[in-house]
């Protein structure tokens, strides 16, 4: 789930094909399955975080098949999540426990705030959801489009396809996005770390991989 939260400006989302402007203390919920893209319309501030599947296992158990809806714009009670949002950042670097409980008091803030309604999905999004956890799970080790469409069940050209579809780039470019990220987490969280190890424990197969993928994210 990729949480935004406008701290300041204006920021333009496109969420399944439907176009709104977020403005000051405006959240967004982006469910796994669910075309988006951000665009800045003014300069903004924002929050944005990625909550894996670990982070929100409480809040699982207790909505079951339900989740908030995507646009949530009672600003008053949204700048309670911003508090925690704020002091969450301050305190990120202190692992795991700390950051698992700051989700379940953001989660439970807005559990006071917003009702939940009954999430209805596709088969292709449950797949993708499915794919997408795998991915995370096991980012580590040679994952390739055929093994996936022999653990799924599907051709390779039908996953592709529906992976293109519901997540906006190619299974290769999203699975090197998960590594990079890991990669980074360990860098800024742990101190005299072994940049090659560090990169090939994190499923890359040479450094001139990891730089070519860091070289296009910062382009």
């Amino acid at each position: 789930v990729e949480l935004l939260y406008v701290k300041k400006g204006k920021h333009k989302v496109i969420l399944n094909g439907t176009m709104k402007i977020l403005e000051k203390d405006d959240i967004l919920l982006v469910k796994p399955f669910e075309m988006h893209t951000y665009h800045y319309v003014e300069t903004s501030e924002i929050y944005a975080l990625v909550l894996s599947d670990s982070f929100l296992g409480d809040f699982y158990d207790q909505a079951k098949n339900e989740f908030f809806d995507s646009f949530l714009c009672n600003k008053q009670a949204n700048r309670k999540v911003l508090k925690i949002l704020d002091y969450w950042y301050e305190n990120k670097a202190k692992g795991s426990l700390t950051n698992k409980g700051f989700a379940n008091l953001l989660m439970s803030e807005l559990y006071l705030t917003y009702p939940l309604t009954e999430v209805v999905r596709t088969r292709s999004q449950n797949l993708i959801i499915e794919v997408l956890k795998y991915i995370v799970e096991n980012y580590t080790e040679n994952l390739t489009l055929n093994e996936l469409s022999g653990r799924f069940c599907y051709s390779k050209y039908y996953l592709s396809k529906v992976f293109n579809e519901y997540v906006g780039i190619n299974f290769k470019t999203y699975l090197n996005a998960i590594r990079l990220m890991k990669v980074q987490q360990i860098l800024q969280s742990e101190k005299d770390v072994n940049l090659l190890n560090t990169v090939l424990s994190c499923g890359f197969g040479s450094m001139r991989t990891y730089y070519r993928v860091l070289k296009q994210e910062i382009l």
